[in-house]
């Protein structure tokens, strides 16, 4: 479905701020968006990570960080990491930062940057990176992990009955 839908050109999408009320930069590396209601902020690339990072009250990872974990850690357990080799609920916010204040993502359509692929929907915000082929979706179901070869939610597949039986259709 995120293949399928109308796909917006990342140009706009290179400004944010640091907090939920600082002033916006412009031309920043990366990209950055949010969901219309801007109960999810999403950004790429930031300390050159090649991750697609999002935080939002939905996702709850642990509440303590993992063994192993990096020393001066600033754990949040309301991001959601995701890279070729992993996802992840929770992060140190100080390594994966997100920008706020970005542009929005309107419902209905993607955005693809690099690896990664996200669709806004008026149910949620459904993401994949291309080499894995995982992903995440944030719903007012919560945060669960996807694969592009899961069937779209009925919500997205138009007119389809939940008691639809035929092929799968992919989310991307």
């Amino acid at each position: 479905m995120i293949d399928d839908a109308p796909h917006v050109g990342v140009g706009d999408f290179h400004l944010g701020a640091t907090t939920p009320t600082g002033d916006r930069a412009d031309n920043l590396s990366g990209v950055h968006f949010s969901t219309p209601d801007r109960s999810v902020v999403c950004s790429t690339g930031n300390n050159g990570a090649d991750a697609l990072v999002c935080a939002s009250s939905e996702v709850r990872g642990t509440a303590t960080p993992p063994a192993g974990t990096p020393a001066g850690c600033d754990w949040s357990r309301d991001l959601v990491v995701l890279n070729s080799d992993s996802l992840s609920a929770g992060a140190c916010a100080n390594l994966y930062p997100v920008l706020y204040r970005s542009h929005i993502l309107e419902f209905g359509t993607a955005l693809s940057a690099d690896s990664f692929s996200c669709l806004s929907d008026v149910d949620g915000l459904y993401c994949l990176e291309s080499a894995s082929d995982r992903g995440f979706a944030l719903t007012r179901s919560g945060y669960r992990e996807i694969q592009g070869n899961d069937r779209a939610p009925v919500a997205l597949r138009g007119t389809a009955s939940s008691t639809d039986t035929t092929s799968p259709s992919p989310t991307r």
